[in-house]
């Protein structure tokens, strides 16, 4: 999710900058490197595959588009639409729009009102 905010940033500073200056603004590649992965002995098995994939893969082939994972982000839109961690802080009315509009509509009937 920390990629995902920081890649949605991204997005909306260049949609700011190309109103303010009248010409379009493109989002360039976003690289995130992690020097904390919050491993546990209960994810031995995948991390052991993790790191055998980095010894034998490319970096291209271990790049993920957002496109690739774009269920799952709208999914986490959806979590927070929903209030689903229950929050006490309640979810600003712009921020709740913003979201219904960024959530696909085929995906609406997992919304709760």
């Amino acid at each position: 999710m920390n990629m995902y905010a920081f890649t949605e940033l991204q997005r909306y500073v260049a949609n700011e900058i190309s109103k303010k200056i009248g010409r379009e603004i493109k989002v360039g590649r976003y690289t995130h490197t992690a020097d904390s992965y919050h491993l546990y002995g209960s994810y031995f098995s995948e991390i052991s595959q993790w790191l055998e994939q980095i010894k034998t893969k490319s970096l291209d082939a271990r790049t993920v588009n957002t496109e690739d994972v774009q269920y799952f982000l709208d999914s986490g839109k959806i979590d927070v639409y929903n209030n689903k961690q229950n929050s006490k802080i309640p979810l600003l009315e712009n921020h709740k729009k913003r979201l219904l509009r960024e959530i696909p509509k085929d995906r609406h009937a997992e919304l709760k009102e």
